[in-house]
């Protein structure tokens, strides 16, 4: 070691490594998350129904997840973004406010869609639900 050379110590302490490591991981991650967007992007058009190329995204980072892709390499940046979830709704807020004049001019409207839509999905998933149920065989029914 020379004059003026830092010692290389100060390089591989622990704690460096351990923030090095996270960050790495996290680059890692955000990387996964935002190439299986832009795969999907890239897809989308070449689909003969629309279908948007996040939510194709979404899909091929599910299906990499079923394929053994470990939880622990996207874990850094999904916990990331959940805990700044909320901040994502402010400009969905915004924009009904902006529209609010004609929400309150057709707000019954509104109020039915919303509960009429609750109800018939609910109805349609309990349905389902029911006939799945009716052909799955005796031995793969849970016990009550």
């Amino acid at each position: 070691r020379g004059p003026g050379e830092p010692d290389q110590s100060t390089f591989t302490s622990g704690a460096n490594t351990k923030h090095m490591r996270t960050f790495c991981s996290g680059i890692v991650s955000f990387s996964i998350l935002v190439l299986c967007q832009l795969a999907g992007q890239q897809i989308a058009p070449y689909l003969p129904i629309p279908i948007p190329g996040p939510v194709i995204g979404m899909v091929i980072l599910f299906t990499m997840l079923c394929c053994k892709l470990p939880t622990r390499i996207v874990h850094p940046a999904c916990t990331q973004l959940i805990k700044y979830l909320p901040l994502l709704f402010i400009a969905a807020g915004v924009g009904v406010l902006g529209y609010l004049d004609e929400i309150q001019t057709d707000f019954a409207a509104i109020t039915s869609a919303l509960l009429l839509g609750t109800l018939l999905s609910t109805a349609i998933t309990l349905c389902v639900g029911l006939i799945i149920q009716r052909y799955l065989p005796k031995s793969d029914k849970q016990e009550s």
